[in-house]
């Protein structure tokens, strides 16, 4: 089943409907989403077992106020900088989830998930970041990556797993200049890709409901 994001009625015309910026998976059994979309989200996920948490901050669009949920996740910590919503951190902390502070606050945006220690950046800062806390991640060039509105997408926004060994992707790698590198990391993990023969486009992530 595929849950359809909602535009969120503050956010830029050309990001509003991308779900990195609306909701955040604490962990499989609960989710903090915008408070301004609380409602759509309680019904269309009603049906997955999910304990869902208003934001406590109003998103907004300008920055830093329009990524307060767009938050990175590797291993037991959490990848954003000091513009986490009030609510959001509370829930990471109360479940161990260390800090890994680094200036980009569009940290969700900014990282693909390989599993649960390993990243996909084109965030020079986040990769140093990581890899300093002891985490596995591959820095890949930045640009190319088609968001309307923008010179250029981020890597973390064109798909996310789906299973431990699949990832579905927004699009063909070949279009993707820098799509055969992407494809030889997801190769040495042993995950495959899955994908529309469309172009490599940000789509604001592809976040799990199920584990």
């Amino acid at each position: 089943k595929v849950v359809s994001s909602k535009n969120h009625p503050d956010l830029d015309k050309y990001s509003a409907d991308q779900p990195d910026l609306s909701i955040h998976p604490v962990n499989s059994k609960k989710f903090i989403v915008a408070k301004e979309l609380y409602d759509y989200y309680k019904d269309e996920l009603k049906d997955f077992d999910i304990e869902l948490i208003p934001s406590y901050n109003e998103i907004l669009s300008k920055y830093p106020k329009d990524c307060l949920l767009n938050v990175g996740r590797i291993g037991s910590s959490y990848i954003h900088n000091n513009y986490t919503d009030i609510r959001l951190e509370d829930e990471l902390e109360n479940n161990k989830i260390n800090h890994i502070f680094v200036k980009q606050g569009y940290s969700k945006c900014s990282t693909l998930d390989l599993n649960y220690d390993t990243i996909i950046t084109q965030d020079k800062g986040i990769h140093k970041a990581v890899k300093n806390s002891g985490y596995n991640s591959y820095l890949i060039e930045p640009g190319d990556i088609l968001l309307e509105g923008y010179n250029t997408g981020f890597i973390g926004g064109v798909g996310g797993l789906i299973s431990k060994n699949k990832m579905l992707l927004s699009g063909n790698p070949k279009t993707y200049t820098y799509g055969d590198k992407l494809i030889n990391i997801l190769e040495e993990y042993e995950i495959e890709p899955i994908f529309p023969d469309l172009c490599f486009t940000d789509i604001g992530s592809i976040i799990p409901i199920k584990e």
